[in-house]
């Protein structure tokens, strides 16, 4: 997460891509997204859970189109 205010989050998405999250920046609409932390051996760092999440903007690094920022957009947050 590269910041949050408010009901709006900002998402560092690199190299690592999963389908779920694809088709959520395509446009699927779920009832709940849950975004996981790791650490670089892979160990949980952090869990948010966002309800009624949308997102709202994808900006692609440039020279690296891999890397994107997704701006996501919720009712409600939970950390754990």
């Amino acid at each position: 997460m590269t910041s949050l205010s408010g009901q709006e989050a900002k998402v560092l998405r690199g190299r690592t891509h999963s389908k779920y999250f694809d088709n959520f920046i395509k446009g699927l609409k779920p009832t709940y997204v849950a975004l996981v932390l790791h650490d670089d051996e892979g160990r949980v760092v952090k869990k948010y859970r966002m309800s009624k999440p949308r997102v709202t903007r994808v900006d692609i690094a440039a020279g690296d189109p891999n890397t994107q920022t997704v701006t996501i957009r919720f009712q409600k947050l939970t950390i754990g």
